[in-house]
């Protein structure tokens, strides 16, 4: 409150306002803003063993699991390098295969190839999976050996640029 005191020669005036203040309230509002960026991300299996196979000319099948937590959908590559073991006559990338429900028996190369198209992105707080099988034919005459190689499976969200490393 304010007291006003006015002397006009003699008569004095006294006046009281109450002061200004806001209206007091309990609760308050508070506007928040948050930006959720793109994340594209992927998992799978550390190692993939098909165990002893016979160089007869089969071909050995053994399943792989891709798993997402991408907020988008995406894409997935995947590439793998060449065969180790053996001597004269190892096994060769040509001899190994990855498949899934819209791509039957795909030659690995050392290059990226699209093997996945417009996978969904995941559900909130869930996983999204994609079943594949890689196959093994082992020709007649492979040498007797213990080989290895290494996929490289790379997502981008849908239509993006292909990856072309690691």
């Amino acid at each position: 409150m304010f007291l006003t005191v006015i002397d006009y020669n003699s008569i004095l005036l006294l006046g009281i306002a109450p002061a200004s203040y806001a209206a007091s309230s309990t609760s308050a509002t508070q506007t928040v803003t948050v930006t959720v960026s793109p994340t594209v991300s992927i998992t799978a299996p550390a190692t993939i063993t098909f165990g002893a196979v016979a160089a007869d000319g089969s071909t050995y099948t053994q399943g792989d699991t891709i798993s997402s937590t991408s907020n988008v959908a995406i894409d997935i590559y995947t590439k793998a390098l060449a065969w180790t073991g053996g001597i004269s006559s190892p096994l060769a990338l040509t001899d190994f295969q990855f498949q899934n429900a819209t791509l039957t028996n795909t030659i690995f190369t050392t290059s990226y190839q699209k093997v996945i198209t417009n996978l969904a992105k995941a559900p909130k707080s869930g996983v999204i999976t994609s079943s594949n099988n890689l196959l093994i034919t082992v020709p007649f005459g492979t040498d007797p050996a213990s080989y290895s190689t290494t996929i490289y499976d790379s997502a981008v969200s849908t239509g993006g640029t292909a990856p072309t490393s690691p």
